[in-house]
């Protein structure tokens, strides 16, 4: 193969690795306790619009829209660096889809900002650019 032919090849391949989406964690390489137990939360940070715009992504596993309640806080954490609030708490909520049996609790840290991922049950859709407005509640 000539050098020419060689380097356009490496270059084709390199532009189709580069244009490849990461890797999504599959929903057995996410542990059972994940968003399940206060000790292993989901870490949204952000804040409130953090919370938002995660229960915006999470869905069931077949795609169905999620209901979701906060329910209180708990678990009192110490945060670090300058800038960040001393004290922080988990949040709690509940959520439900359609077919669920019964809520689950989610542990949400909204101070602390982690690559998000699903509990084990759910899964994270990105929101459509055309979607309509989702309402501020939904009945199941």
């Amino acid at each position: 193969m000539s050098p020419l032919r060689f380097t356009c090849l490496a270059l084709l391949l390199l532009g189709d690795c580069a244009s490849a989406p990461p890797p999504r964690a599959r929903a057995r390489d996410v542990p059972v306790s994940y968003g399940r137990q206060p000790a292993d939360p989901v870490r949204i940070g952000h804040g409130s619009a953090g919370v938002m715009a995660y229960f915006e992504q999470l869905h069931g596993p077949r795609g169905q829209r999620v209901a979701w309640r906060r329910v209180g806080s708990c678990c009192a954490f110490r945060l670090a660096g300058p800038l960040s609030p001393r004290h922080g708490r988990l949040v709690v909520f509940e959520v439900t889809y359609e077919g669920l049996d019964e809520p689950v609790l989610l542990y949400v840290d909204p101070f602390q900002a982690r690559a998000p991922r699903a509990p084990r049950g759910f899964q994270l859709i990105a929101p459509a650019r055309d979607a309509p407005p989702r309402p501020d509640s939904i009945s199941l």
